[in-house]
């Protein structure tokens, strides 16, 4: 292990001296793209540490990346697994922590609010997006409780300085695919905003398999004066999902159903040493599965009043101090055929919290900052947990950055753990909330991605009552202790003015200190990414690779005498080849090649991967 990193260290200084190559032309807003993600504050792109990821819009329609869990995989750190195909079910573990322990936002207005704690990343388009910002480590202190593992904001599309801009695409391709879109975005007079809609459908390549979705977000903003403005922010999904079972049984009809939507009215200001902002956010969540023998159907509704101000003392000296109150109310109710007589159950409950934080940041010189923050939450049934944050950095030469954080956070047990679902997800009403502490550290080589960069974080959690279901089928239960240490490096490379080099690295040890065993589920220890890119005026052509190594997972197949023992997940290497070309000034065709050399792999034990597939369309802009 010790070798493993030391090898890591003199990669990442070897590779330092050839940033300075880069002579690719931005304009100047690229150069400083505003990151919210890290401090609830908008700040350049270069003052953001190691571990935080921004991925832009045009970046990721360059390269036909259409949804969230897609872009999340060429992020350093972030597992993300999948069960299957396009539109099964997508778990992330963020350095080793569970999928609900990452928060996920708009704009700052949380998405988290299912039964199970979680927003299915799996199923949200990025149309009308402008880009995806990415905090990996404890965010509790800046975003509350379902924050261990970090952040997720999701950015709105950028405006026109005046006047309607809108595109349209239509692609098609293997496994019965079709996706269109639609975004539109506009500023007239004291008026602007983006709308975005996708539809995609596909049949998969197995049995009960078939998949449809519909995706929507929406800004509106209006402004009332030189400092003050309104807004309305709304995404949401609708999905319908065959759920074939693993390939060593026989494929069921049962199906699954999910709505989920974001409403969010706020009102935002800013004067010459303040700013403010104030929103309230609804948030539903229906989700349904049906099947010959049981049926289960759960909603959820959180609602959050949040207010936030922000004051620059000085130029050296600003505190941000910012109050919450939430409410979640959860019901499910079924019907199941495997119990003489068949039974039905309807059971529900919920809670409320109140929060306040506070963060100060202190600059006293453009080479050193130090900051620290605190919240305070009061749960109706978790207690009243106090999670904090330091962060420290240290310009060391002019494009050589050190950065250090300590943090802590807090997660309650979601309703899923706690209640169950079905006759095949037991609850346990006796589970404790997760706590959490941990560091990292961080070089950054480079001054901003226009020039290249590498950035570096070696990064040591520990999470107290960790949740883990020890046989499938079995109650939830409390993990005493578990550990998740590891490195992540990524590096962006341009060389002349058409070709960009870009990848990423990491290595995790997620142990279940609790076990003699001391794996913890689906946790890769090698993950990464390498992409190379060149395009001019006209033509885009990428080639990016995602590959994972070395997993552990356990064995649920229901037949095997080794049931819920652990077994080596697959190894895999991935690849796929986009390319655009614009055939006039608002015409642009695409296509890609998914899974370019056909690998056979699982993410999860006994579901299968699509294999090699192309797809292509048309973009028009108008």
């Amino acid at each position: 292990m010790i070798c493993t990193k030391a090898i890591l260290v003199g990669c990442i200084f070897l590779l330092a001296p050839f940033l300075a190559i880069g002579k690719k032309e931005q304009s100047p807003d690229e150069l400083t793209p505003m990151v919210l993600v890290e401090t609830r504050s908008p700040r350049s792109l270069s003052e953001t540490s190691p571990w935080v990821t921004v991925l832009s819009g045009e970046d990721l329609e360059r390269r036909q990346i259409h949804s969230v869990a897609d872009a999340l995989r060429t992020v350093p750190g972030m597992a993300v697994v999948r069960s299957g195909q396009a539109g099964a079910q997508v778990s992330l573990h963020s350095r080793g922590s569970e999928s609900n322990h990452v928060t996920f936002l708009l704009e700052g207005r949380k998405l988290n609010g299912g039964f199970s704690g979680l927003y299915n990343l799996g199923q949200l388009s990025l149309t009308g997006l402008s880009g995806v910002e990415v905090l990996r480590g404890s965010s509790s202190t800046l975003y509350g409780g379902e924050g261990i593992g970090g952040a997720v904001m999701l950015r709105s599309g950028q405006v026109p300085e005046n006047g309607v801009l809108s595109n349209v695409g239509l692609s098609g391709g293997s496994f019965g695919t079709l996706r269109g879109n639609l975004q539109t975005t506009f500023r007239e007079g004291d008026w602007n905003g983006n709308i975005g809609l996708s539809g995609t459908t596909t049949e998969n390549d197995r049995p009960n398999a078939g998949y449809w979705n519909h995706s929507s977000a929406l800004r509106l903003e209006r402004t009332l004066s030189e400092e003050w403005s309104i807004d309305f922010l709304s995404m949401g999904y609708r999905t319908d999902l065959g759920l074939p079972s693993a390939t060593h049984s026989v494929t069921p009809t049962d199906c699954q159903n999910t709505t989920q939507y974001l409403l969010s009215p706020g009102i935002s200001g800013e004067g010459d040493a303040w700013r403010f902002q104030s929103h309230y956010s609804f948030i539903k969540d229906d989700l349904e599965y049906l099947s010959p023998t049981y049926e289960t159907r759960s909603w959820t509704e959180q609602e959050e009043i949040e207010s936030q101000f922000e004051w620059e003392w000085n130029e050296s000296l600003s505190v941000t101090l910012g109050a919450s109150y939430a409410t979640q109310r959860y019901l499910q109710d079924g019907y199941s055929a495997f119990s003489t007589p068949p039974t039905t159950w309807r059971e529900g409950d919920g809670w409320e919290k109140v929060s306040g934080f506070g963060l100060l940041r202190y600059v006293p010189s453009s080479a050193f900052e130090l900051s620290g923050g605190m919240r305070a939450e009061d749960y109706s049934d978790y207690g009243s947990p106090i999670t904090w944050t330091l962060f420290s950095k240290r310009i060391l030469t002019g494009s050589v950055s050190l950065f250090g954080r300590y943090s802590t956070g807090f997660s309650p047990p979601t309703a899923l753990e706690l209640y169950g679902m079905g006759p095949s997800h037991a609850g346990n009403s006796n589970l404790k909330p997760e706590e959490s502490e941990g560091w990292e550290l961080g070089l950054l080589f480079g001054n901003d991605r226009s020039d290249g960069e590498v950035r570096f974080t070696y990064f040591e959690n520990r999470i107290k009552n960790l949740i883990q279901t020890p046989v499938f089928g079995n109650p939830p239960e409390n993990l005493n202790s578990s550990r998740m240490n590891g490195v992540e490096m990524s590096f962006v490379w341009l060389f002349g003015e058409e070709w960009e080099l870009h990848g990423s690295y990491a290595y995790l040890d997620a142990l279940n200190e609790d076990s003699g065993e001391g794996f913890l589920d689906r946790r890769p220890k090698h993950s990464g990414s390498i992409g190379l890119e060149h395009s001019d005026e006209s033509t885009v052509v990428g080639v990016e690779m995602v590959f994972r190594g070395d997993t552990r997972e356990k064995n649920w197949d229901g037949v095997s005498p080794s049931y819920g023992s652990w077994i080596k997940a697959d190894d895999y290497a991935v690849a796929r080849l986009y390319a655009e070309h614009e055939l006039k000034e608002d015409l642009s065709l695409f296509g890609r090649i998914e899974n370019l050399f056909d690998e056979e792999y699982e993410e999860v034990d006994g579901y299968p991967a699509l294999g090699i597939g192309a797809f292509g369309g048309l973009r028009y802009s108008f």
